[in-house]
C-alpha cells in the first residue's frame, strides 16, 4: 500500500537515483536507522540530517527525503525523493497513508494523562480490532505522522496522543488525523510560560473537538473545571464520565482495599467492578474515559475488564521497583501543578509505608507563575507528614522553601544539585521497609536516583 511511487505523488517529490524497492519504515535519526528505511532529512536549529545521509545510507537506509536544494548528484548516489520541505513532505505522506487505511481514528489531549489514557484505550481495543497507536509519546508535528506511517496496512483503527505547549499547535495535528473520536482528559495550568491563562489552554485543546468529524463522539469530564467550554466546543455527540451519577460513565465505588471500582453505564443500567491497574482518584477518571471510548467501539466488558488485569503502563509512569527492601514508585516521566499534587497525595494516602520520602524535581514551563506554583507545592507537601522530601535543583529548593515556611521541620529537607547527591541521601538515611515517590519534569531525570542506587547494590 505504501510504495516510493505513492510517496513521490503524495508530497508532490521527485525521485533521484532511481526509488527504493521496499520500504519497511521510516526514521529521523540515523542511530536508530534500520535496514530498508527511509531516511528524512529534518533541518533543526542545533542540527541538520542532510549532513548525515552518508551515515544514514552506510546503515542501510533504502532512500531518503530530502530537500531540493540540498540535493548534489555528484555526493549521493543512493535513491534520494525530492521535496521543498521534508518535514512538510513526511505529514503530507502520512495524511495520506492514513486515508489510504482508513482506520477509525481516536486523539486523546490533554494537560494530564494523555499517554496513560491512549494507553488504556489502545490495550482495551486491540481485544477487538487490529489496533495502532502513537509509539512512545510521539505526539507532535514530527512524531504524529511517524506514528502513523507505522501502522500496519491492515489497521483498523488507531489511537493517537496528541501534544502541545504552544499555540496553534493542536490544528495541523488535527488536519493530518482527522479525528472521529477525540478525548480531552483535563485542563490545567501547565505550558502557562506559553499561554496567557488556563482558560486559553481550555480554548486550544477545544480545535480537537472542532475539528472532529460531524458524526463522531467526543468523551469528556464532567467534573472538570473546562468541562462546559470543552463541550461547548464538540461538533458531534459528546459522552460524560464523573464521580457523580449525572454522567454516561460515572464511579458508583472505588474500592481501595481490593484494586477496584465499581462503574456504572448509565444507557445500559451495567453496574461492573473494573480491576483499577494504577492508583489514585485521576487514574480511575483515566479508566472512566478509555470505557467510553471502548464502549462506543462496542468491546464487550470481558475484553475491557481482561485488558485491564493485563494492562502495561509506559516506562517512568508509577512504575514500582523493591531495592534493598525499599518500594521506589518511579513517576518521572515528567509533571506539571495538576500531576505533582495527583501524585502526591494519591502516594501519600494508598502507600501503607510508615516511613513515606519523597524525591522531587522542579517544574517547568509555568512562565511567571513558575516560583509561586512551586512555593503552593511545598506547602502542600507540608500538610501531610514525610518521613523526608530530597530535592533536586534550583526550583526544587523553591519547592523545599515553601514546605519549611508552612511548617516542615528543615531536620527533614534536604537540598541537592543533582540526582548523585539525592541519591547518596537516599541511601544513606532511608531505612528498609520506607517507600519513596520520584516526581518531576523530564529534564530533572529522576529515574537516575534510582538507577544508581541499583548500581551501587551491586
Amino acid at each position: 500500500m505504501l510504495t516510493a511511487e505513492k510517496m513521490a505523488k503524495w508530497c508532490d517529490g521527485i525521485w533521484k537515483n532511481g526509488m527504493p524497492t521496499s520500504i519497511k519504515g521510516f526514521c529521523i535519526d540515523t542511530r536508530l536507522i534500520g535496514d530498508d528505511e527511509v531516511f528524512i532529512a529534518l533541518s533543526g536549529d542545533v542540527r541538520d540530517g542532510h549532513d548525515y545521509l552518508k551515515t544514514a545510507f552506510d546503515g542501510g537506509a533504502a532512500g531518503a527525503i530530502i530537500a531540493e536544494d540540498k540535493f548534489d548528484s555528484e555526493i549521493y548516489s543512493l535513491p534520494c525523493l525530492l521535496v521543498k520541505d521534508p518535514a512538510k513532505a513526511l505529514s503530507e505522506i502520512a495524511t495520506n497513508y492514513r486515508k489510504a487505511v482508513k482506520p477509525k481514528i481516536i486523539a486523546i489531549t490533554g494537560s494530564v494523562g494523555k499517554s496513560t489514557v491512549k494507553e488504556l484505550i489502545a490495550q482495551m481495543l486491540a481485544t477487538t480490532f487490529k489496533t495502532a497507536k502513537t509509539k512512545g509519546n510521539w505526539n507532535n508535528i514530527i512524531g504524529l505522522p511517524l506514528s502513523i506511517l507505522a501502522m500496519k496496512s491492515d489497521t483498523e483503527v488507531a489511537v493517537f496522543e496528541l501534544g502541545m505547549n504552544h499555540p496553534g499547535e493542536l490544528d495541523p495535528l488535527c488536519g493530518i488525523v482527522e479525528p472521529e473520536c477525540c478525548v480531552v482528559t483535563n485542563v490545567g495550568p501547565v505550558h502557562l510560560e506559553y499561554f496567557d491563562s488556563v482558560k486559553s489552554i481550555a480554548d486550544e485543546k477545544s480545535v480537537v473537538l472542532k475539528r472532529m468529524s460531524g458524526n463522531g463522539v467526543a468523551v469528556l469530564d464532567a467534573d472538570g473545571e473546562y468541562f462546559d467550554v470543552l463541550r461547548g466546543s464538540a461538533t458531534g455527540e459528546v459522552r460524560t464520565i464523573s464521580f457523580t451519577n449525572e454522567a454516561d460513565y460515572y464511579c458508583v465505588e472505588r474500592r481501595m482495599g481490593e484494586g477496584t471500582a465499581v462503574i456504572c453505564e448509565k444507557i445500559s443500567g451495567d453496574e461492573i467492578i473494573l480491576p483499577m491497574p494504577l492508583p489514585g482518584d485521576f487514574n480511575v477518571s483515566n479508566v472512566l474515559l478509555a470505557v467510553g471510548v471502548a464502549r462506543w467501539m462496542v468491546v464487550s466488558w470481558d475484553d475491557i475488564i481482561c485488558s485491564l488485569k493485563n494492562f502495561k503502563a509506559m516506562p517512568l509512569r508509577w512504575n514500582k521497583v523493591m531495592v534493598n527492601n525499599v518500594l521506589f514508585v518511579n513517576d518521572a516521566y515528567n509533571a506539571n501543578p495538576v500531576s505533582m499534587r495527583a501524585a502526591i497525595e494519591t502516594f501519600y494516602y494508598e502507600q501503607k509505608s510508615k516511613s513515606k520520602w519523597l524525591v522531587l524535581g522542579g517544574m517547568l514551563e509555568l512562565g511567571e507563575s513558575g516560583f509561586e506554583e512551586h512555593l503552593a507545592l511545598g506547602s502542600f507537601i507540608a500538610s501531610m507528614e514525610w518521613e523526608g522530601v530530597v530535592v533536586v535543583g534550583e526550583l526544587g529548593c523553591v519547592i523545599a522553601d515553601g514546605a519549611e515556611t508552612h511548617g516542615m521541620p528543615h531536620t527533614s529537607i534536604y537540598r541537592c544539585d543533582n540526582n548523585n547527591i539525592a541519591a547518596a541521601i537516599v541511601k544513606k538515611n532511608i531505612v528498609k521497609d520506607s517507600a519513596v515517590l520520584l516526581k518531576g519534569s523530564r529534564e530533572f531525570k529522576l529515574e537516575e536516583v534510582v538507577d544508581i542506587i541499583t548500581k551501587d547494590k551491586k
